[in-house]
């Protein structure tokens, strides 16, 4: 007997929901949310569409072989447009002249008959037609570099 009003007390005292989980929960005031809301479900979906199209695009251009380069060819430079440095000290023209031959391998034309008395001291760094020039900016003459 003992045992059925036991069974009767908790019949008078049961209310629904008592033994939810839920509702237990929520009287410790411990409440239960879902983490997952259907807004960060949205947007995880949108971060992983947005990284795996980002990916994607690196792996196509990492796999593309790139353009060749474009190869021009060299152009040789005559000797004679060539900057090179020589140095003269109180050096007679005809001397300078001869530096000149050896060093641009150019022919020099118009050389005055009194080129000895002409004597140059000059360090210089440039081509054969810019050294031409400035001899005869000094010296007044027409010498020339034979084409």
């Amino acid at each position: 007997m003992k045992h059925d009003e036991e069974i009767i007390a908790v019949a008078r005292r049961y209310r629904s929901g008592a033994f939810a989980v839920k509702e237990g929960w929520e009287r410790l005031g411990i409440a239960s949310t879902p983490w997952w809301s259907a807004k960060k479900i949205a947007a995880a979906a949108a971060i992983a569409v947005v990284v795996s199209a980002t990916a994607g695009i690196f792996i196509h251009n990492s796999l593309q072989e790139p353009a060749p380069a474009e190869i021009t060819p060299a152009v040789a430079t005559a000797p004679r447009y060539t900057v090179r440095a020589i140095d003269f000290e109180d050096a007679p023209l005809p001397l300078v002249l001869e530096t000149m031959k050896e060093t641009y391998g150019v022919e020099i034309v118009n050389i005055p008959d009194n080129a000895d008395t002409f004597k140059l001291t000059l360090h210089y760094e440039g081509n054969a037609d810019d050294l031409v020039e400035t001899i005869n900016d000094i010296f007044g003459t027409e010498i020339a570099i034979k084409e």
